[in-house]
């Protein structure tokens, strides 16, 4: 009797301590090969997905850009038509920032003359604005634009504009004036990859 409740209580020990190992063996974390590979593959995924979304938060920048830009125009027209004075005379960054200033569009570092107008639509995009002919023409550059903003910018801007130039620098071409008609499909063919595009608008 003695003999068998020995027995009997090694067999239950023995399987408490199975389930034991096995409910240890169940609980045991992840090696370190399989971290490795789960961080990897997180990576690739981080690393391809950056440059998708960077594109498809600056095509949806384009309008809002486009539009401020438009508008300071339009402006600068409806005022020189009360003042009778050459409508873009005095034209220049420091005033486009002091005119808006409040424009969640652009960026702005700096006061007066040294003021940087960041785009946006590029990391280290900038905006320059530039009076030409006396007053009677103003030239809007953006430099530093991605190339997911083209042709976009350009079919926005060229309502207003009446010369579209863009390219890379010291290689810019003409896609709208008085002599070519605008073609969205022409302007894609000069747009570059990356962020070394370059936006010309002149106005009259």
């Amino acid at each position: 009797m003695e003999k068998m409740f020995e027995k009997n209580t090694n067999s239950k020990l023995m399987g408490f301590n199975n389930s034991a190992v096995k409910k240890k063996n169940s609980q045991k974390g992840l090696s370190l090969i399989e971290i490795s590979v789960v961080t990897v593959i997180i990576l690739l995924v981080s690393i391809l997905a950056v440059p998708v979304i960077q594109g498809y938060l600056i095509e949806h920048r384009v309008p809002k850009v486009g539009e401020a830009l438009a508008n300071f125009v339009l402006r600068q027209h409806l005022n020189a038509s009360v003042h009778g004075r050459p409508q873009f005379e005095g034209m220049n960054i420091a005033y486009f920032s002091q005119q808006n200033k409040d424009n969640v569009a652009f960026r702005f570092d700096g006061e007066g003359s040294q003021t940087v107008v960041h785009h946006g639509l590029g990391r280290q995009g900038q905006l320059e604005i530039f009076e030409l002919e006396g007053g009677r023409a103003l030239e809007l550059r953006l430099v530093g634009v991605h190339h997911a903003a083209c042709p976009a910018l350009a079919t926005v801007l060229h309502r207003v504009a009446d010369e579209v130039h863009l390219g890379s620098a010291g290689q810019l071409v003409e896609v709208k004036s008085p002599q070519r008609e605008y073609s969205a499909f022409y302007a894609q063919q000069h747009c570059k990859q990356g962020e070394d595009n370059i936006f010309s608008f002149i106005i009259r």
